[in-house]
């Protein structure tokens, strides 16, 4: 327990500094290296439980964290020479953490990331029983089946990212993210308000939907929410990108932790096909309320931009007239 309490800290430690340092180096091209990174993420989800159990099965229980120990160790040293030294500036945060929670974008986007981190943990402990028991899958093809998620999340996130910092509407994707991962657990069950059984060609599309629809909950809240704190008065320096990223951290942590744990207790009192149902509603609902802080945004925005928007030569001297005539 000692050790695995470590190594979450380790891990909360180097992911929050990498998201920071990300936003730091690239602070015109956020999204699409937010992305890239999300990629990485992903292959390691893909790769560690192959490599992890080759090893385990070739040399025994340790030997997996032998070699990961060393390739962290290896991989320290190699951020210490290579990484460039963030120059901070003497600009501290003065605003409360509270009102940066509390903030609504902040909310939002938070809200968003925790639930596509429970939306992946979900199915991890609730799936595999669901095929064994429907298809009698040995434990490979399970595996090829958990495979897909995975390999869309990674395949799909710099795409995200790159729409983001190209063309903006970040909510937009968040939107389109949720309806993504809605649609797989729409599916998966699938839901027993669909007229079929369930089939495994249709499981294999709904996690290739849900990879997809979860590395948009992840990569287009980011830009947005650093933009907007920033915007709000918060400093453009590391320390608000390391505050963003350990925000970031801390949610997508916290939904990884209820997805797995509600899943379990769900599925085993209402079953898996209503379990994933539930879930389904619960990221449409995610979508509205996007959806209508979205037109509340863009609304207030466009209100702004009227109230500050220069007169035209032409309204400029209409008002001068008026006001010449009315001083005399």
């Amino acid at each position: 327990m000692a050790i695995r309490i470590v190594e979450g800290i380790g891990a909360a430690a180097y992911i929050t500094a990498s998201f920071a340092i990300i936003a730091n180096e690239f602070p015109n091209k956020v999204s699409t290296m937010f992305g890239t990174l999300e990629t990485f993420n992903g292959l390691g989800l893909m790769l560690g439980p192959l490599i992890g159990g080759a090893l385990y099965f070739a040399l025994g229980f340790g030997f997996p964290f032998y070699v990961l120990g060393g390739f962290l160790l290896i991989a320290s040293l190699v951020a210490v020479f290579l990484l460039p030294k963030q120059i901070e500036d003497d600009l501290p945060i003065t605003m409360s953490y509270w009102t940066f929670i509390t903030a609504p974008t902040v909310f939002i986007c938070l809200l968003c990331i925790a639930m596509g981190s429970m939306s992946m943990g979900f199915l991890q402990p609730t799936l595999q029983p669901h095929l064994e028991k429907n298809f009698q899958l040995n434990t490979f093809v399970i595996g090829l089946v958990f495979f897909c998620t995975s390999a869309f999340y990674a395949l799909s996130a710099p795409f995200w990212g790159w729409l983001g910092d190209k063309y903006g509407h970040s909510l937009e994707l968040m939107i389109i993210g949720c309806l993504f991962t809605s649609f797989a657990f729409l599916f998966v069950g699938p839901s027993p308000i669909l007229p079929f059984e369930t089939k495994l060609w249709l499981v294999i599309v709904a996690q290739i939907a849900l990879g997809i629809g979860t590395s948009a909950q992840m990569v287009a809240p980011f830009k947005f929410c650093l933009h907007n704190v920033i915007e709000q008065g918060f400093p453009n320096n590391f320390e608000t990108y390391g505050l963003l990223s350990g925000m970031y951290s801390t949610c997508f942590s916290f939904g990884a932790f209820i997805g797995p744990t509600v899943a379990g207790s769900l599925v085993a009192v209402v079953g898996f096909p209503m379990g994933t149902s539930l879930f389904c509603i619960i990221n449409l609902l995610m979508a509205f309320v996007v959806f209508l802080y979205m037109c509340s945004y863009k609304r207030t925005r466009h209100a702004d931009t009227v109230k500050y928007q220069p007169l035209s030569s032409e309204e400029y001297s209409v008002s001068y007239g008026a006001i010449k005539k009315n001083s005399f």
